[in-house]
Protein backbone atom coordinates (compact mmCIF):
# COMPACT_ATOMS: atom_id res chain seq x y z
CA UNK A 1 0.00 0.00 0.00
CA UNK A 2 1.50 3.53 -0.55
CA UNK A 3 0.57 6.61 1.53
CA UNK A 4 0.27 10.17 -0.43
CA UNK A 5 -0.31 13.25 1.78
CA UNK A 6 -1.74 16.37 0.34
CA UNK A 7 -1.31 19.66 2.08
CA UNK A 8 -4.60 22.34 1.33
CA UNK A 9 -2.92 26.02 0.52
CA UNK A 10 -2.41 28.85 3.37
CA UNK A 11 -4.45 31.28 3.44
CA UNK A 12 -2.23 33.95 1.67
CA UNK A 13 -4.16 36.93 2.24
CA UNK A 14 -3.36 37.47 5.48
CA UNK A 15 0.19 37.59 4.86
CA UNK A 16 1.82 41.06 5.27
CA UNK A 17 1.84 41.01 1.53
CA UNK A 18 -1.57 41.26 0.59
CA UNK A 19 -2.26 43.16 4.44
CA UNK A 20 -0.74 46.50 3.66
CA UNK A 21 -2.38 49.10 1.28
CA UNK A 22 0.97 49.60 -0.50
CA UNK A 23 2.04 46.01 -1.22
CA UNK A 24 -0.59 43.94 -3.27
CA UNK A 25 -3.72 46.21 -1.80
CA UNK A 26 -7.10 45.54 -0.15
CA UNK A 27 -8.28 44.50 -3.97
CA UNK A 28 -5.65 41.49 -4.20
CA UNK A 29 -6.52 40.05 -0.72
CA UNK A 30 -10.26 39.61 -1.91
CA UNK A 31 -9.48 37.69 -5.02
CA UNK A 32 -6.49 36.01 -3.43
CA UNK A 33 -8.95 34.75 -0.37
CA UNK A 34 -11.30 33.72 -3.56
CA UNK A 35 -8.70 31.68 -5.20
CA UNK A 36 -7.19 29.83 -2.48
CA UNK A 37 -10.77 28.75 -1.41
CA UNK A 38 -11.42 27.64 -4.67
CA UNK A 39 -8.10 25.44 -4.88
CA UNK A 40 -8.48 23.77 -1.62
CA UNK A 41 -12.15 23.24 -2.18
CA UNK A 42 -11.01 21.54 -5.86
CA UNK A 43 -8.10 19.61 -4.03
CA UNK A 44 -10.30 18.26 -1.45
CA UNK A 45 -12.86 16.69 -3.81
CA UNK A 46 -9.60 15.50 -5.79
CA UNK A 47 -8.10 13.55 -3.04
CA UNK A 48 -11.15 11.95 -2.40
CA UNK A 49 -11.66 10.61 -5.80
CA UNK A 50 -7.69 10.01 -5.77
CA UNK A 51 -8.49 7.65 -2.65
CA UNK A 52 -11.67 6.01 -3.80
CA UNK A 53 -10.10 5.58 -7.27
CA UNK A 54 -6.59 4.17 -6.11
CA UNK A 55 -7.41 0.25 -4.84
CA UNK A 56 -3.73 0.27 -2.92
CA UNK A 57 -3.23 3.43 -2.02
CA UNK A 58 -3.88 5.66 1.25
CA UNK A 59 -4.67 9.32 0.52
CA UNK A 60 -4.84 11.97 3.31
CA UNK A 61 -5.43 15.44 3.62
CA UNK A 62 -3.80 17.84 6.05
CA UNK A 63 -5.68 21.17 5.78
CA UNK A 64 -2.95 23.56 6.68
CA UNK A 65 -5.18 26.29 5.80
CA UNK A 66 -6.67 25.76 9.25
CA UNK A 67 -3.34 25.13 10.93
CA UNK A 68 -1.94 28.65 9.29
CA UNK A 69 -5.02 30.66 10.62
CA UNK A 70 -4.37 29.05 14.12
CA UNK A 71 -0.51 30.46 14.36
CA UNK A 72 -1.79 33.69 12.55
CA UNK A 73 -4.65 34.21 14.96
CA UNK A 74 -2.56 33.44 18.41
CA UNK A 75 1.28 33.71 17.61
CA UNK A 76 2.30 34.02 21.46
CA UNK A 77 1.20 30.19 21.98
CA UNK A 78 3.18 29.60 19.43
CA UNK A 79 6.49 31.31 20.68
CA UNK A 80 6.23 33.77 18.12
CA UNK A 81 6.93 36.58 20.34
CA UNK A 82 9.40 38.84 18.39
CA UNK A 83 8.24 38.14 14.88
CA UNK A 84 10.33 39.79 11.77
CA UNK A 85 9.86 43.15 11.18
CA UNK A 86 8.26 43.64 8.05
CA UNK A 87 10.23 47.11 6.42
CA UNK A 88 8.30 48.97 3.95
CA UNK A 89 7.97 52.48 2.11
CA UNK A 90 4.91 54.52 1.64
CA UNK A 91 6.02 56.85 -1.26
CA UNK A 92 9.76 57.96 -0.88
CA UNK A 93 9.47 57.61 2.68
CA UNK A 94 10.89 54.95 4.90
CA UNK A 95 8.38 54.04 7.43
CA UNK A 96 9.37 52.87 11.05
CA UNK A 97 9.75 49.70 11.51
CA UNK A 98 6.94 47.63 13.31
CA UNK A 99 6.01 44.28 13.71
CA UNK A 100 4.04 44.14 10.31
CA UNK A 101 4.64 40.04 9.90
CA UNK A 102 1.87 37.67 11.78
CA UNK A 103 1.55 39.75 14.79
Amino acid sequence: MRTFLFLTGPPFALGPQLTLPHEGGYGDRYLTTALSAMFNDYLREAVEAFDQEMVDVNAMLFDAEAWFRVVWSMPEAFGLTDLVRYRYRIGEKDEPRGKMGLA
